[in-house]
């Protein structure tokens, strides 16, 4: 018998072009700077290429401020809007608020994309040999891994799903 580990939690979903992909079901600032300090440990060297699926309107709102320290081993970070698993919008908490929370109070770039669909087009064509690509979110964010590391086995066009 052997140990499989669980899925979405540091799965290394495969490789190519250079470019290691692996997907976490991390949506808590704590979630994520572990997942982000144990990836850190197996590829000291590499660039991060970090998407992030905020998780609920009501997490984001009570945890923006830790949110915006949680992806300092990120060498670039991409948001999404919020995945809203049933909840009602609040106002004022949005995913392109998260991202220029981040962005002010880091001093980094934050590049957001609205969809969680588009990201693979939208980081497709700079992504690096050597790169990690790391998803983190509970959402839909757990496919877009997958579709990342399918489009460059086949080297198919960026569209969104």
């Amino acid at each position: 018998m052997s140990y499989e580990g669980v899925g979405r939690r540091f799965e290394i979903l495969g490789e190519a072009e250079g470019i290691t992909i692996v997907d976490d079901y991390a949506h808590h600032p704590t979630e994520i700077l572990a997942t982000l300090a144990a990836a850190r440990t197996c590829w000291p060297e590499r660039r991060f290429v970090v998407l992030f699926e905020p998780h609920r309107y009501s997490r984001t709102r009570m945890l923006m401020d830790d949110f915006t320290t949680a992806f300092g081993e990120a060498d670039e970070l991409w948001l999404t809007e919020i995945y809203p698993a049933g909840e009602t919008p609040i106002v004022g908490v949005s995913g392109r608020r998260l991202a220029r929370n981040i962005r002010d109070k880091q001093g980094r770039q934050v590049h957001y994309v609205e969809s969680c669909g588009d990201l693979p087009g939208a980081i497709i064509s700079s992504l690096q040999e050597d790169d990690v690509v790391i998803t983190l979110g509970a959402g839909t964010i757990g496919r877009i891994g997958t579709k990342i590391l399918d489009m460059l086995k086949t080297k198919e066009p960026a569209i969104a799903f």
